[in-house]
């Protein structure tokens, strides 16, 4: 009796472990869709906010920049597309991918985890870039590539290098993903000692 009531307490306990970890990702991923989201609107705002001739311009420019990094990083033959529509009352903007079929994928639910981060970057990069006044060209990004493959990290530190040089723009990057040291000028790890939290550079 005694030891079927523990074999219950233990079987319990692991299931109410497992929905915890369960919880913790899915709020995870939540704030990951929510983070997403409010990036796309926060493209969407500026894009509505610049005069109509220079919008045309600057669209042309995301579409051209966000196109080359998806296949700089992945090879995907996308075509990263803008779609600005106005009725006379509200502009309304929509982010896409077409395919070389010619089908048309929606970013949020289409997609892959990986190529999101990789949008989502470039996409807070031409804002900062494109920002007036011109602002300090510091990004700070925690864990901004978490969904990218292993297979593909080297060519997304290509691209992070290639954007820094390009736009002289300095990128601090906080990341377990060792891949990603390829494209830093200056790397620190972080060790948890006894002592406390100590910083060693790379």
């Amino acid at each position: 009796m005694l030891e079927s009531l523990k074999e219950k307490i233990n079987k319990l306990s692991y299931e109410i472990g497992a929905s915890k970890g369960l919880l913790d990702k899915t709020r995870i991923d939540l704030k990951s869709c929510e983070d997403r989201a409010q990036l796309l609107n926060l493209a969407s705002e500026v894009l509505k906010r610049i005069g109509d001739q220079k919008k045309q311009k600057t669209v042309e420019i995301f579409e051209r920049v966000i196109t080359a990094a998806i296949k700089e990083a992945f090879g995907f033959d996308y075509n990263f597309v803008i779609d600005i529509n106005s009725d006379g009352k509200r502009v309304s903007t929509k982010f896409k991918l077409v395919n070389p079929e010619g089908n048309e994928l929606d970013i949020m639910d289409s997609v892959g985890g990986g190529l999101i981060d990789v949008i989502s970057f470039v996409l807070r990069v031409l804002i900062l870039a494109s920002a007036k006044p011109k602002r300090s060209q510091v990004m700070f990004l925690d864990e901004s590539f978490r969904c990218v493959s292993v297979e593909y990290r080297p060519k997304v530190a290509t691209l992070l290098k290639s954007l820094s040089k390009r736009l002289g723009m300095q990128f601090l990057l906080v990341t377990h993903q060792s891949e990603l040291l390829e494209a830093a000028d200056v790397a620190y790890e972080l060790l948890k000692t006894p002592d406390g939290t100590i910083a060693r550079k790379l």
